[in-house]
């Protein structure tokens, strides 16, 4: 009797499927390597101990200053400066909001305001703005 082969030795398919295992679970591991960026807190980032050259790009998320039904002047827009205020998690929609018991509309107006703690920068900074639809 003729006996069938497939031309494939078993040594081979072994290195092939231990291959393919090691590319399939390197391509899953967690890129431990980059910090964690920091998120605002209360209003505040604090970017001071954040190398952007060595660390990468960073969000502006976290806890930002909501000022609801207020155009603030730049002048007035000051941390320094009291006023009365909330804090919302960006990025959000703020109809997700509940300011003094009361669900936010869709619609409306209102200033976020976000204090940036820097090192020293060397370099050139830039903000990417993505697209803001209404």
């Amino acid at each position: 009797m003729q006996r069938l082969t497939t031309g494939y030795q078993p040594h081979i398919l072994a290195l092939f499927f231990l291959f393919f295992s090691l590319v399939t679970v390197s391509a899953c591991r967690k890129d431990t390597s980059r910090k964690l960026a920091p998120e605002a807190i209360k209003g505040i980032l604090d970017l001071t101990d954040w190398d952007f050259k060595k660390d990468g790009p960073v969000q502006l998320k976290g806890d930002w200053e909501f000022f609801w039904q207020q155009h603030l002047d730049p002048a007035l827009a000051r941390p320094d400066t009291p006023l009365k205020h909330h804090f919302v998690n960006v990025p959000d929609y703020w109809n997700n909001y509940v300011i003094e018991d009361e669900e936010l509309p869709g619609e409306g107006y209102a200033t976020y305001r976000l204090t940036v703690l820097l090192g020293e920068q060397t370099h050139p900074m830039a903000l990417r703005l993505m697209e803001v639809s209404s």
